[in-house]
C-alpha cells in the first residue's frame, strides 16, 4: 500500500522536525509543552491531552509519511494510575485516535515529499478547527462522562473500553 512512498529518498527526520516546530509554535499558546515528537497539555486534575507526530512506521517498512496521533490520558483509567511522569506518550492515553482517521475517516497519512509548510498549515487548521474544540469539551472528568459518547471516532483505538473508563471515572468522582 505504501510502496509509492519509497521511490525517492527524503530526509524525513528534518522534514518532520520542520513541521513539528511550526505546529508547536502555534500549539504552545494553548498550553502545550513539547517533549521530543510529543506535545502534552495538562488540564483538570492531571488529565493530559496529547498530540504525537509519528514519522513513518519502520517496523512495517513504511517511510516518507507522517501521522498525527491524538490522545487524552485519564490517570485513574491508565494501566499505572498513580504514575506521575514529566510527559506521556499517545499510546499511554485512554482516549486515542489519529488526526487523519478522525478527519478523513480513513488512514491517510501526510506524504513527506509534499511541501512541509503546507502540511504544517493543514495540521494547524485541523487541530484548530476540530481537535482543540474536542479537547476543550473533553477537558474534565464530568465532561468526559457526559460527552465522550458524542465522539466515538475520537476514541477509535479504544472505543471498546469507553464504558469501562466512564465507570472508572464515576467511581473516582464518587470517592472524592
Amino acid at each position: 500500500m505504501f510502496a509509492i512512498f519509497r521511490r525517492k529518498k527524503v530526509d524525513t527526520t528534518k522534514i518532520v522536525d520542520e513541521i513539528e516546530n511550526t505546529v508547536f509554535e502555534w500549539a504552545k499558546q494553548y498550553g502545550f509543552k513539547k517533549y521530543g515528537r510529543t506535545f502534552n497539555r495538562i488540564v483538570d486534575k492531571n488529565i493530559v491531552q496529547v498530540i504525537k507526530f509519528q514519522n513513518g512506521c519502520p517496523e512495517k517498512g513504511v517511510y516518507g509519511v507522517l501521522w498525527v496521533n491524538l490522545g487524552i490520558r485519564i490517570p485513574e483509567c491508565a494501566d499505572f494510575p498513580n504514575e506521575l511522569k514529566k510527559y506521556y506518550k499517545e499510546y499511554e492515553c485512554n482516549i486515542r485516535c489519529s488526526l487523519d482517521e478522525y478527519i478523513d475517516k480513513r488512514d491517510n497519512p501526510y506524504n513527506l515529499k509534499e511541501n512541509s509548510q503546507k502540511i504544517a498549515s493543514d495540521i494547524i487548521e485541523k487541530l484548530s478547527a476540530v481537535i482543540l474544540p474536542i479537547f476543550d469539551v473533553l477537558s474534565s472528568r464530568e465532561n468526559i462522562i457526559k460527552e465522550l459518547k458524542n465522539y466515538p471516532e475520537f476514541n477509535s483505538f479504544r472505543n471498546h473500553l469507553a464504558d469501562k473508563d466512564i465507570d472508572t471515572i464515576k467511581a473516582k468522582l464518587n470517592n472524592n
